[in-house]
């Protein structure tokens, strides 16, 4: 009977210098950092092979020039995202 008193009473003690949401935060952020550099590459290859086909399929100079600027700006949201995951990883390590 006073078994599973017991066990339901434990408590776990952190050992770490940080409070323990504090850990789950940095956890979710590294999660979510890994996330963002996988994803964002494939996603950037898909809106770069349908940029190119309407590329080809453009018939006016103003539709090839929205074009340039979908590639241009897909080009820098993948450095975003590159540049904000290493920021993040730099961040962590040195005050995580």
């Amino acid at each position: 009977m006073l078994g599973p008193l017991l066990i339901l009473g434990e408590v776990q003690v952190n050992r770490g210098d940080s409070p323990p949401f504090m850990q789950t935060v940095k956890e979710i952020i590294e999660q979510v950092a890994g996330w963002a550099f996988i994803i964002a590459p494939s996603l950037a290859l898909l809106l770069l092979i349908l940029a190119g086909i309407l590329y080809m399929n453009a018939s006016s100079q103003m539709k090839r020039e929205d074009v340039k600027t979908r590639f241009k700006n897909i080009f820098i949201g993948l450095l975003v995202v590159f540049f904000a995951v290493q920021i993040i990883n730099f961040l962590i390590s040195k005050f995580g």
